[in-house]
């Protein structure tokens, strides 16, 4: 499993999804973290990256990026132009062919065109 910690971006991904989590408890001075699955890093603000051979002191914020998952309901996306704007097309074009109905009730045969 990759996992990716990024201090400044406040976010952790695992397997390449991002999700914002509380990273107040990272240890001062560490910017990030990359996991590859057996081995990674760690990277300092203002020292070399260190190997890093064990997630095990990071587990505590991918369980936060578990429950971020569980947490985050978002809602449904706005609908899009097409989905607003053709019922209400609609509802415009029936309401001036209603009109129309109404005005041209009385014509004579024919004179409508």
């Amino acid at each position: 499993m990759r996992v990716t910690i990024i201090r400044d971006d406040g976010v952790v991904g695992v397997a390449g999804i991002f999700r914002p989590v509380d990273l107040s408890a990272l240890p001062a001075g560490i910017r990030a973290v990359q996991w590859n699955g057996t081995s990674g890093h760690i990277e300092y603000d203002g020292a070399a990256n260190t190997a890093l051979d064990s997630i095990t002191d990071f587990k505590p914020f991918i369980e936060r990026w578990t429950t971020a998952q569980s947490q985050s309901s978002m809602p449904p996306a706005p609908p899009s132009g097409n989905q607003t704007k053709m019922p209400a097309l609609a509802r415009i074009d029936a309401a001036y062919q209603a009109a129309v109905d109404v005005m041209s009730a009385d014509y004579p045969a024919g004179e409508d065109a």
